[in-house]
């Protein structure tokens, strides 16, 4: 599996809430991640029933932040969010296959008198 993803390794877990984590994570090879605010990680987990891809809002800011990070919120029924946040660890290897997303501001700004983003939900951290 690892030859056909990007390997992510955990550099640092911040709790936020008891049932909420943040991920600081970078490329196993060093190089960056490019990304815009507002999209979301696709990681790849296997389980005894095949693999299962599950999406992550990504919490860092390209323009901000030094690091890359995503942000998962413990669901009763979800299997990975519930590995996450209570089993992940630093050091941990994360299988991706990529970022993606439209939720992001236009490329030119400047053209626009008004923006209006309507989003709702714990996944949403643009």
């Amino acid at each position: 599996m690892e030859e056909n993803y990007t390997t992510y390794i955990i550099d640092k877990i911040i709790e936020e809430t008891p049932d909420t984590k943040t991920f600081v994570i970078s490329k196993e090879d060093q190089t960056p991640t490019p990304y815009l605010s507002g999209q979301f990680i696709t990681f790849v987990f296997n389980s005894v029933s095949g693999e299962h891809r599950r999406s992550f809002s990504i919490s860092s800011a390209p323009c901000c932040d030094k690091y890359f990070s995503f942000t998962v919120k413990k669901h009763e029924n979800g299997n990975f969010s519930r590995y996450l946040v209570e089993k992940a660890r630093i050091g941990e290897r994360l299988f991706s296959i990529g970022v993606n997303g439209f939720f992001t501001l236009p490329e030119d700004i400047t053209v626009y008198k008004q923006i209006f983003f309507i989003a709702a939900g714990s996944g949403i951290t643009p």
